[in-house]
């Protein structure tokens, strides 16, 4: 089994969650060093000494890791082509784990560019919330 931080669309109440709809949720978890970015439709998360991200740690089976890569466009360690990297993290209180990290030099894509907001507490969900309703 592989231990898993998700903070965009995989968290309950995303709409990726189904992915992980059968693997075990080990509990809710802030991760410092990283801060957190809308890039439209989903996030992105970059280093940052002073930035958290809010994110739930699955443990999930080499299929679904597979799945999870393959949303993320994570095509393997150190890959040009990866939108996405998985790398080794962990949560003040909570165990080692994967996250995926947005390469940073992405950004200043095109397609990204119009929709970089900074999330300021790190939190995908309250975030989408507060756009659905409006506040």
């Amino acid at each position: 089994m592989y231990k898993v931080y998700v903070y965009g669309t995989l968290r309950k109440g995303g709409r990726n969650h189904g992915l992980l709809s059968a693997s075990h949720c080990a509990g809710m978890y802030s991760i410092n060093g990283f801060e957190m970015w809308s890039l439209g439709a989903y996030p992105g998360i970059i280093r940052s000494e002073a930035g958290s991200v809010i994110a739930e740690l699955y443990e999930v089976d080499g299929f679904i890791l597979q799945q999870l890569d393959r949303l993320e466009t994570f095509l393997g360690d150190h890959h040009p082509g990866n939108v996405y990297d998985r790398v080794r993290t962990e949560a003040g209180d909570g165990p080692p784990g994967w996250i995926y990290v947005f390469r940073e030099a992405l950004m200043e894509k095109t397609q990204f560019k119009p929709h970089l907001r900074k999330i300021n507490d790190g939190d995908w969900i309250r975030f989408m919330n507060s756009e659905l309703s409006g506040s």
